[in-house]
């Protein structure tokens, strides 16, 4: 199957027919249309259209993605393909989740194939005691996500075909219950990951102590990440809910536009937010609107623009680190907010 993917992506990028490719792309961005099927533990799990929590949506984002970087590689019809997919977008909501997503990956993908400079990118995450839990299959326990296997199989997928560029995963384990999360970590990684664990790709760290929640991690973390040479830096969260593909379009505004922070927000109107519960619902407005008039205006005037700074994927250039970490204090729920304001009083 996989051999005939190939020939398939393959035959997409050097197809002469426009119409194929069009009705192709038409049926792809329809909401009922499914190139993976579901196991019935999955749509127990979720009824969303799409959750990557599932494996299945995983796997489905993966080969969208793929048929779209193809078409849009075709030298011939990419021009008239881009035109069409525009106008699809004009119409959002007449379009499946799935396909918006995988079109953004698809972009992220393309561009990152496209650097030409040498470069290393870090990413960074923290894990307590829930963390070992997400870290676990769903057969291991329900609510597991697979993680930090999901996370080092996106960082490979992204980073596959071009040789410039280096990454690097580093897990922090800001004092889980007897280190708990980051041993389990490292036993998935010497069983099944051992060259990047002996080599340092992928790196487990422990701090003694929790220091904050989360904050003190993260920092720790991407102090490393620019000791050991990272040029780009990006920190997420522990589970599934940022798709590590998207990387390229952080590393777009870092790279290309000179920009010095870059991330993702919640807030923007073409913003996509999966599984809106009313739980989450409330919880993001939270974050959003309500952390923004009761703390950043009140306490941060000066980054007030931003709507969103709690949301964790955030991109910095190493030359802002060095910087700024020197500067930085805060190691609570606020740690993110602190490190834009003093990107933002450095002049980025």
């Amino acid at each position: 199957m996989e051999g005939f993917g190939k020939f398939y992506y393959g035959h997409l990028g050097t197809a002469d027919n426009l119409e194929e490719l069009i009705l192709l792309i038409t049926y792809l961005s329809d909401s009922k249309t499914r190139l993976v099927a579901q196991t019935p533990e999955e749509t127990q799990r979720s009824q969303a259209e799409l959750d990557l929590r599932r494996r299945s949506d995983q796997q489905e984002l993966q080969v969208l993605s793929k048929i779209l970087v193809a078409v849009l590689s075709n030298p011939t019809h990419r021009q008239a393909v881009r035109k069409f997919i525009n106008q699809l977008l004009r119409r959002p909501r007449k379009l499946s989740v799935r396909f918006r997503i995988a079109l953004r990956l698809a972009e992220s993908k393309l561009y990152v194939d496209s650097i030409r400079q040498k470069a290393k990118v870090a990413v960074v995450f923290a894990v307590h005691n829930l963390c070992k839990t997400r870290m676990q299959t769903q057969e291991e326990n329900p609510d597991g996500e697979d993680a930090l296997r999901v996370k080092i199989k996106q960082l490979q997928d992204l980073f596959r075909n071009n040789p410039n560029l280096d990454w690097q995963l580093i897990i922090v384990d800001d004092g889980s219950h007897q280190r708990q999360s980051g041993k389990f970590a490292e036993e998935i990684l010497c069983r099944e990951y051992l060259d990047y664990y002996n080599s340092g790709r992928v790196e487990v760290k422990y701090l003694q102590n929790k220091i904050g929640p989360k904050g003190g991690a993260i920092i720790y973390g991407m102090s490393e990440a620019v000791k050991q040479g990272a040029d780009y830096v990006i920190f997420t969260d522990s589970d599934v809910s940022s798709h590590l593909g998207l990387l390229g379009t952080a590393l777009r505004y870092l790279i290309e536009e000179d920009f010095g922070v870059a991330f993702g927000s919640r807030a923007m109107r073409d913003s996509i937010v999966l599984n809106r519960t009313l739980k989450r619902l409330i919880q993001s407005w939270q974050d959003t609107v309500i952390f923004n008039w009761l703390a950043i205006r009140p306490l941060l005037p000066w980054i007030r623009e931003l709507r969103d700074t709690q949301n964790s994927f955030k991109g910095f250039r190493r030359e802002v680190l060095e910087r700024i970490l020197p500067f930085s204090h805060e190691r609570g729920f606020i740690f993110d907010a602190e490190l834009l304001l003093l990107a933002k009083i450095a002049g980025y």
